[in-house]
């Protein structure tokens, strides 16, 4: 429902900036959308290995789609616009892949986890690349800012919120805290 609302109003937005409609008649003035309890998915730092280290067929669908999901994990799980948007001349400098995100360029803003068995390795898509990205760093003790600053967040909110799960083997180390 969500998206669907935030569709409608980013369209009533275009349409208010082209004078097609009169913002007196704006929707959204006093309705804010609530962000979803979505599920965050991640893999654990063990299944993405295992998924870098599996071998597909060459040129398979297999193997095209391990290619594409791992430079996506590489990468900080870069959006699939972005990742179209690249060009070699203009996003490769140093070394560095260099781009800015489509999704918060034109803002003021720049812009728990589900572990799975790799068996269902059928039902990961390329969105599970970003979570994992984050849920690796924070898993190896990078910090919440850290990895804001790396994923492009404007504010360290929007990490917690997609950090907020731990893993079931964190919270069954709290146990042994306990005697």
């Amino acid at each position: 429902m969500n998206i669907y609302l935030r569709t409608l109003r980013a369209t009533y937005n275009k349409a208010i900036v082209a004078d097609v409609l009169k913002d007196d008649t704006y929707p959204f003035k006093k309705f804010k959308i609530k962000s979803g309890n979505a599920t965050k998915r991640a893999l654990s730092k063990k299944d993405m290995q295992l998924l870098m280290n599996f071998k597909p067929e060459a040129n398979s669908r297999k193997w095209h789609s391990l290619n594409y999901f791992i430079f996506n994990y590489l990468t900080r799980g870069m959006n699939l616009k972005d990742i179209a948007l690249l060009k070699w001349n203009d996003n490769i400098v140093g070394g560095r892949i260099l781009y800015e995100r489509a999704k918060t360029k034109n803002t003021k803003k720049s812009q728990g986890h589900n572990i799975i068995k790799i068996e269902c390795a059928d039902q990961i898509t390329h969105y599970w690349t970003r979570h994992t990205y984050a849920a690796t760093l924070k898993r190896s003790g990078i910090s919440t800012a850290v990895i804001s600053e790396v994923l492009g967040h404007s504010s360290e909110a929007t990490t917690k919120a997609d950090l907020d799960k731990f893993e079931q083997s964190e919270l069954d180390d709290t146990f042994k805290h306990l005697l």
